[in-house]
């Protein structure tokens, strides 16, 4: 099948609040040189000039080529809220001067009715210059994200956007204003080897004494233990406490009585402790994610870009944190991966995972949660949020403790079942 996409030489763009689809339209769809009208609300204003900026630098274009259009104005006078003749002075104050060449509108962004006006102004616009001159091609366009692919008025078939366009995680956070600090996020797991161990550990019914004295010491605390040469008892049937930090340390005895999150290796004592309760599994999952391979059309895909333990900043000092990451084209999988195992924590995990994954990268983000939850909680998880978001249920998965057990060729489970999902998601 052809997918030469038709590019045009104007191109105008509606601005809402998921920037997204504009950057990936205007990606695909602007020819060399060609000129881009962003059409925005007071509301998105701030928005619209990010992307103007973005668009520009990544289209090679100057600040004249990417202009930003406010619809909260008609004729040069401020309005309340936009209306269908501010959006067609907008749009025939773009067209007036384009004598030759091509003009299309792409109607994804913004709302439904900055689309429906900004269509049928242009459609008007069209029609009344066809009656004297036929010197302006006019397309219009729809990105459908759920199929990756541009609807284009007059074509036969979509075509695909998949592999045409790169927006990296780092566009994305830039477009909404988050800043991701030098050293803020992570391309491998740090201490792999030491979160192997602990793995293995967690096949085996010492797990229940591991996880015991964690709670223990934090229980104690009220809080990670920040303290250098901050000891906890280890009782005798705890010694596979001991086990893991002579793994780590290589300097334990054996039979040890006390121990403390004196651990250099790993950071200070908060951070040791941190990992320790569950840091370790993000590096696991993560090494899993990376060695991973999704299908699509017969064609084998990997994460373009896949990362870990991210920190990021808003303008407004806000900070947030995301375990994983994971992008194939310009669709983001977020992971929100915990070691706890109830039922109201696992729960919320993953609604936060789900809010934040659309706040990054807009409706067609995955979110899923990776836990320790029996198969009956991770069940009940998973009904009761794909009812809470029906019409994107797929896009919402729980991975309980039951996945990380191997099948009968002594496979992980887990690798299948997140490949099924990610491949599920990725051919919509």
């Amino acid at each position: 099948m052809n997918n030469t996409i038709p590019q045009v030489d104007h191109l105008i763009l509606l601005v809402g609040s998921n920037p997204l689809p504009n950057l990936v339209v205007a990606d695909v769809l602007v020819k060399e040189g060609g000129y881009v009208y962003l059409l925005c609300t007071d509301e998105t204003s701030t928005l619209a000039g990010k992307l103007k900026t973005m668009i520009a630098k990544k289209k090679s274009l100057t600040p004249d080529q990417v202009q930003v259009k406010n619809i909260n104005t008609i004729q040069g006078i401020q309005i309340k809220a936009p209306t269908s003749a501010s959006i067609t002075d907008r749009i025939k104050e773009i067209c007036k001067n384009i004598k030759e060449g091509s003009i299309g509108l792409n109607y994804t962004g913004g709302t439904k009715f900055m689309g429906i006006h900004s269509y049928l102004a242009l459609k008007e616009y069209a029609n009344e210059l066809r009656k004297t001159s036929n010197e302006i091609q006019f397309q219009f366009s729809y990105l459908d994200a759920a199929n990756m692919s541009l609807i284009i008025d007059g074509l036969d078939s979509p075509k695909t956007v998949r592999d045409e366009s790169t927006i990296s995680f780092k566009d994305i956070i830039d477009l909404h204003g988050w800043q991701l600090p030098e050293g803020g996020a992570l391309e491998s797991p740090k201490h792999l080897n030491y979160a192997k161990y602990i793995f293995e550990v967690m096949q085996k019914p010492e797990w229940k004494y591991w996880r015991g004295w964690l709670r223990k010491v934090r229980n104690k605390t009220g809080q990670p233990p920040s303290k250098k040469k901050q000891f906890f008892e280890v009782e005798q049937d705890e010694q596979v406490v001991c086990n893991i930090f002579r793994q780590i340390t290589g300097n334990i005895q054996e039979n040890c009585n006390s121990l403390c999150f004196d651990i250099p290796e790993i950071g200070k004592p908060e951070k040791a402790f941190k990992w320790l309760e569950g840091g370790w599994f993000e590096d696991i999952v993560f090494d899993t994610l990376q060695k991973m391979e999704f299908y699509t059309n017969d064609t084998s895909l990997k994460f373009d870009e896949l990362l870990l333990d991210i920190e990021m900043k808003s303008e407004s000092g806000v900070e947030i944190q995301i375990d994983v990451i994971g992008r194939i084209d310009f669709q983001f999988f977020l992971f929100s991966i915990t070691t706890d195992d109830t039922k109201g924590l696992c729960k919320s995990k993953l609604m936060e995972a789900n809010i934040r994954a659309r706040q990054i990268a807009g409706d067609e983000a995955c979110a899923a949660l990776i836990c320790l939850a029996d198969k009956g909680t991770s069940r009940a998880i998973q009904n009761e949020l794909s009812s809470l978001f029906e019409g994107k249920k797929d896009k919402i998965h729980v991975f309980g403790r039951d996945d990380w057990e191997n099948d009968e060729d002594n496979k992980l489970r887990i690798i299948p079942e997140i490949r099924n999902w990610v491949s599920t998601n990725i051919n919509k």
